[in-house]
């Protein structure tokens, strides 16, 4: 079964990516790994436009431990996800400190 969910979410970024793009992501390590083919296409999905993709699958970490490191990372650094973006839960009110976990 997750195999087959894996597969769905490779096939979408299939059919949204160039064949370059697909084959710079099949590339990566983990890319035989269901988690990795899962999540790896699902962070290329969050992108507002197609141009940034190429760049991203490059800066995608080539193992599934590395890539759920990554994200994290990712979603504070990209703008209105940080510990300090208003209204979300556990924001704080300084830069230097984290929210609860």
């Amino acid at each position: 079964m997750v195999k087959r969910s894996s597969s769905n979410s490779a096939n979408a970024t299939a059919r949204q990516s160039s064949q370059p793009q697909l084959a710079a992501l099949l590339a990566k390590t983990d890319a035989g790994m269901p988690l990795y083919l899962l999540a790896g296409p699902e962070e290329l999905r969050t992108l507002g436009t197609y141009g940034e993709i190429t760049g991203r699958v490059a800066e995608l970490p080539a193992t599934t431990h590395k890539l759920f490191a990554w994200i994290p990372d990712r979603l504070e650094n990209d703008g209105g996800l940080g510990p300090n973006t208003p209204n979300r839960p556990g924001a704080t009110t300084k830069a230097t400190e984290r929210p609860p976990r």
